[in-house]
């Protein structure tokens, strides 16, 4: 992409998400934030102190894969991927 005829001008994520004292802009790292949200909404799920009408619906849902027992295996993604045909 070229951005005022300089053709790279972000050359890493990593750059971007470094604070502002180390030459970054001090952006979330999107792909981080996202998968932290997805373990707290785990964490939620598996919590037996909580029933709300989502969860029961979500357990319902992935009673066919195991239940919460799917979040307590060691499945790498592909393996998890090949179990369960779309992404949660």
């Amino acid at each position: 992409m070229i951005f005022f005829g300089i053709t790279n001008p972000i050359k890493s994520v990593g750059i971007i998400v470094q604070k502002y004292e180390e030459g970054g802009l001090n952006i979330i790292a999107l792909d981080s934030f996202i998968n932290a949200l997805k373990a707290t909404w785990v964490k939620r799920l598996t919590n037996r102190e909580t029933n709300g009408q989502w969860k029961h619906i979500y357990l319902n849902h992935i009673k066919r894969f195991g239940g919460t027992h799917i979040f307590e295996s060691n499945f790498n993604d592909k393996d998890a991927k090949q179990l369960v045909k779309n992404k949660f």
